[in-house]
């Protein structure tokens, strides 16, 4: 075989490897979508409004999570009589943590504000994922506690790596894994997905068991989820401080 030969063949077979690795991509993210319920029924889901618990050092906190598309979402999490808020509009995140010795509304961290915009993504990182600027690439096949699972990498426009797995059988989501900032460091959490219910013809998981260096540091289990109810934008607004209180 002459070399030019060997070197259009060999280019040819990379040319149909990288084809067929696109072809399974493309049938594994669409598999996703239709185990969720479908496209149409995705985008159909303009708010959403989840009740449960979550538990932490030992305590069950009733927690509240309100999203309403495009992208604004808000979590309360309650302390006995205190409640911890974070929200984000769209455009900018506050919180309010009594915990740190203030009532009043401040700016989020920007770490903290990145995983907040993140779960603001009602549809999640795969749905229409070219749209929003992420890039998808098929890794490989992995056993996340012996469940067969097709493992994706996705970098998000700002080149935020996350590893999202889903289940060989179902093609539901049952892990991601990515670097987050915890307690000051940037550390790897994973995060355990499952306790799957149909809702109006659509999949959602109930729990989320996160860990970091091997040890569980939050279950999130909701038992309430209702869809497109009224959620004014109010909700995600930033509160006025109070008078003679200057913005943090």
């Amino acid at each position: 075989m002459s070399l030019q030969k060997l070197i259009t063949t060999t280019t040819l077979a990379i040319i149909l490897m990288a084809m067929a690795h696109a072809q399974t991509l493309d049938s594994i993210l669409a598999k996703n979508v239709a185990a969720r319920g479908g496209l149409d029924k995705i985008r159909n889901v303009q708010t959403m409004q989840w009740s449960g618990k979550m538990t932490m050092m030992g305590m069950d906190l009733p927690v509240s999570v309100f999203m309403k598309r495009p992208s604004s979402v808000r979590t309360e999490v309650s302390i006995q009589s205190l409640k911890i808020i974070s929200a984000y509009d769209g455009k900018n995140g506050w919180m309010i943590n009594p915990m740190m010795g203030s009532k009043e509304p401040m700016d989020m961290p920007p770490q903290e504000l990145q995983s907040v915009i993140e779960q603001a993504d009602m549809d999640g990182i795969l749905v229409d994922w070219k749209t929003k600027g992420h890039k998808v690439d098929f890794v490989g096949m992995e056993k996340i506690d012996s469940v067969e699972a097709f493992h994706l990498k996705v970098m998000l426009q700002d080149t935020i790596v996350r590893h999202v797995y889903l289940d060989a059988v179902t093609y539901l989501e049952i892990e991601q894994r990515g670097m987050y900032p915890i307690q000051g460091k940037t550390t790897e959490l994973e995060t355990a997905i499952g306790g799957y219910r149909n809702v109006e013809g659509m999949m959602f998981p109930f729990t989320a068991d996160e860990k970091a260096e091997g040890k569980s540091i939050q279950k999130t289990t909701f038992d309430s989820l209702q869809l497109n109810v009224p959620i004014p934008d109010s909700l995600f607004a930033r509160p006025a401080a109070k008078s003679g209180t200057k913005k943090k």
